[in-house]
């Protein structure tokens, strides 16, 4: 292995990545199968109140080790939470000492909150008082019970916890207590703020990656959509917090009001990264083929970023593997190959082979017992069914999946200059790339061949959509430990993870040099260009897994194109986008604050499917939004 290969290999490691945030720091790690476990969970150092609005704390000290996997990424059911006494919801727990747990879990916080010179503590003990006995009655209540058992749900070693729709969760008691609208955007602005405290802790791979995304808007069962007050407010209230976590979700529409979407581009416009868009008219129809019933579909929120799932009813673990499609085709390039057609028919053997394998070791998961996460799971508390034995609603894995744009660019080039055009001998090409490319000449032919993935073009999208329908009809084939579903999504935050264990590829792409990002091309592509190429990809049957177009843009295009990109968003989604983000932002600032950090320290782009600080990134994801920066720009 060489100096650059070993160096990527340890950036992404997890002892690199833990000793990076220093999460090794903790004082306490706890192994909740020991018999102490909520004993030590009690501990007085588990509790401290450090807000004036809410209760809220989380020991950044401790963290919670598990011999089995976690289930985890999903959002729970805070309608359940807030519409129901704890008293009801803990009467179908048989874990009596988990049941005795919550109880002095509440005590205990209410203990401290007593013991405080807080203006609000005496709200926030009313709180706990009808907590077990009613549900809640005001919308600080409301929010307040959530944010007790998000903090429970972190402190016992929960990750990516996700919060649903929570414009739909709170939209009866925002209606009851006739709030107005001022104080409910202050109580929701606080709510947002104090979710961001500790994001560092929070954090899974990288800062910011915490999961914390509300959804809003969509589509109901009827065909309607629905919005209200607190859909604007929570867009609202993230445009004026400015900070990356949490982040927002909207589901659009062709029939979403027009005042809506001038909101979420009003947000967009200040580069925080939200709202990310997802296509309810796409994606209702697409979970309907997995066999979600329409009730569910129209209710669906999503796992950390952008892969759907029933909200508040799943164990669905939506990133649980990653399908790479270059290291797959680059492994196809060592048989014998003697035309396009028996090139691609070998490839496609090889994914089916690969996909095999993937879901007989993801069929020998198992989870660990979780009474907190069951309780808070509306199927597993109704049924009295853990969710480690399948008491959820649905039980789906998701597949993620990189490089699908560079393999499409890898075929390309094959066909043209080896098959079509016969400039070259696929030994060459081989040999090439498997010396990292020394023919500088054959290198920019590789990468400036103009028909390629993300390209409005028939023949790459009908070679795409035929990668896209092999994937779908195999991963049917299979059922998961749990008699689920598998999918999968064109989109994956290992981009870059993926590509550091990955040698170069045919699509020009050199040793360890990161994949395309999510929907995204390598050429100069228009916007109209993109979004008509993602219109035309085959989603439903099993690709529902997250397919986000991932789309570099200026502010200054924004600014003095706003009319037009407005109307260009309304056609991307009446033409059929899945989902899209943003990163609004120039390359002159990235390298700007890339070569000045401490000046730049609150400058926020778009990752994966969440937004950090630029300057908190490793330094390949630096460099990458840079070169992405620079070829929107045509600069690159």
């Amino acid at each position: 292995m060489d100096l650059r290969a070993f160096a990527v290999k340890m950036l992404y490691s997890n002892e690199f990545v833990y000793n990076l945030y220093k999460r090794d720091n903790c004082k306490y790690h706890l192994n909740l199968f020991e018999k102490k476990k909520y004993k030590f969970l009690l501990s007085n150092e588990n509790f401290k109140y450090n807000d004036d609005i809410f209760y809220y704390y989380i020991n950044t000290g401790m963290r919670v080790n598990y011999y089995k996997n976690l289930v985890y990424n999903i959002p729970i059911n805070q309608k359940m939470l807030i519409d129901t006494p704890l008293n009801d919801l803990l009467n179908n727990i048989s874990d009596q000492k988990y049941v005795s747990f919550m109880k002095a879990y509440f005590e205990k916080i209410k203990e401290v909150v007593s013991k405080s010179s807080s203006n609000n503590k005496e709200k926030i003990i009313n709180v706990i008082n009808k907590i077990f006995t009613k549900k809640s009655e005001t919308l600080f209540d409301a929010l307040q019970r959530i944010l007790f058992i998000n903090q429970l749900l972190w402190q016992t070693g929960h990750k990516l916890n996700g919060l649903g729709r929570l414009d739909v969760v709170l939209n009866d008691i925002y209606t009851n207590s006739k709030i107005s609208y001022e104080d409910a955007k202050k109580l929701i602005f606080n709510f947002l703020r104090i979710l961001h405290i500790d994001y560092y802790y929070k954090s899974n791979v990288l800062k910011g990656d915490t999961g914390q995304i509300v959804i809003v808007g969509g589509l109901n069962e009827n065909g309607e959509y629905f919005s209200n007050d607190l859909t604007h407010i929570f867009i609202e209230c993230i445009k004026e917090l400015q900070k990356p976590d949490p982040k927002v979700l909207l589901r659009v529409s062709k029939n979403m009001p027009d005042s809506l979407l001038d909101e979420a581009l009003d947000c967009i416009k200040t580069g925080c990264g939200s709202p990310l868009l997802s296509n309810d008219d796409v994606v209702i129809p697409s979970l309907l083929d997995i066999d979600y019933s329409k009730k569910d579909a129209s209710n669906y929120a999503t796992s950390a970023c952008w892969e759907p799932l029933c909200d508040g009813a799943s164990l669905e673990q939506n990133n649980i593997a990653d399908l790479n499609f270059v290291a797959i085709l680059n492994d196809t390039l060592n048989s014998n190959i003697d035309s396009f057609e028996s090139l691609l028919n070998k490839y496609k053997e090889n994914l089916k082979l690969e996909i095999n394998k993937m879901v007989n070791r993801l069929n020998k998961f198992k989870f660990a017992y979780d009474p907190l996460l069951s309780t808070f799971l509306s199927d597993c508390n109704i049924n009295k069914k853990d969710v480690s034995n399948g008491g959820a609603r649905y039980n789906n894995f998701g597949i993620l999946t990189t490089g699908l744009g560079n393999s499409i660019d890898s075929l390309i080039n094959i066909k043209k200059l080896v098959f079509d055009e016969k400039e070259y001998k696929l030994d060459y090409l081989i040999n090439q790339m498997n010396n990292n490319f020394s023919d500088e000449e054959l290198l920019n032919k590789l990468k400036n061949n103009q028909v390629r993935y993300g390209k409005d073009d028939e023949y790459v999208l009908n070679l795409t959509n035929d990668i896209i329908d092999l994937c779908s009809n195999e991963f049917a084939n299979y059922k998961n430990s749990f008699g689920g579903e598998y999918r999968f999504g064109l989109s994956s935050p290992n981009y870059i993870s993926n590509s550091c264990k990955t040698k170069a590829s045919l699509d020009g792409r050199r040793d360890y040099e990161p994949f395309l990002v999510h929907i995204s091309s390598n050429a100069e592509c228009s916007y109209t260009e993109i979004a008509n190429f993602a219109s035309s990809i085959h989603y439903g049957k099993r690709n529902v897994n997250g397919n986000v177009i991932d789309m570099m843009l200026s502010p200054s295009t924004l600014e003095n194109n706003y009319d037009k990109f407005k109307a260009f968003l309304k056609v991307a989604i009446n033409s059929g986008i899945f989902q899209i983000q943003f990163n609004v932002i120039d390359s002159a600032t990235l390298i700007k604050a890339k070569e000045n950090p401490e000046q730049y320290k609150n400058l926020i782009v778009r990752v994966w499917g969440f937004s950090a600080y630029f300057v908190e990134l490793p330094l390949e994801y630096q460099d990458l939004l840079i070169r992405r920066a620079k070829l929107n720009e045509g600069t690159c």
